[in-house]
């Protein structure tokens, strides 16, 4: 099975919060890939980590962590690799030279998508677009 998409940060929360306006648009469209073809980079996983560790309600940090770990085991979870690191490189100083940073997060994650071949799916087209041949779609609507 080809892998074709990646899940954003941004995506990965809203299939964790149930009650978020965007859940049923990314779930639908979610409901409609084949096996196997979605995945989610160590990166956003330390992102959406990152998130819930800084949860103060014991109750709603067990609740999204138990979120969190029920979604991401319906996909392939990709390592950071050395290709994903010099294609972070690249792309970081290309941003940077023509003043169109988008965060250290966001380069690693747009890097490691872009390294694989993989469509970045995100609702931050904006913000992504920056990125010279990255790849990328909205799940939404």
């Amino acid at each position: 099975m080809k892998i074709r998409w990646m899940l954003d940060t941004d995506i990965l929360s809203y299939l964790m919060k149930k009650n978020h306006p965007h859940h049923p648009s990314v779930m639908r469209r979610l409901l409609q890939q084949t096996e196997g073809s979605v995945s989610v980079s160590t990166i956003t996983i330390s992102e959406i980590s990152d998130g819930i560790e800084r949860i103060q309600d014991a109750s709603r940090k067990n609740n999204l962590l138990s979120a969190f770990e029920h979604v991401c085991a319906s996909f392939i979870i990709l390592e950071f690799n050395d290709e994903a690191a010099w294609h972070y490189g690249k792309i970081r100083s290309t941003l940077l030279k023509i003043g169109q940073d988008i965060g250290i997060m966001d380069t690693l994650i747009a890097a490691h998508a872009s390294s694989q071949n993989i469509t970045l799916v995100t609702n931050n087209i904006k913000h992504f677009q920056r990125v010279p041949g990255l790849d990328i779609t909205q799940w939404l609507g």
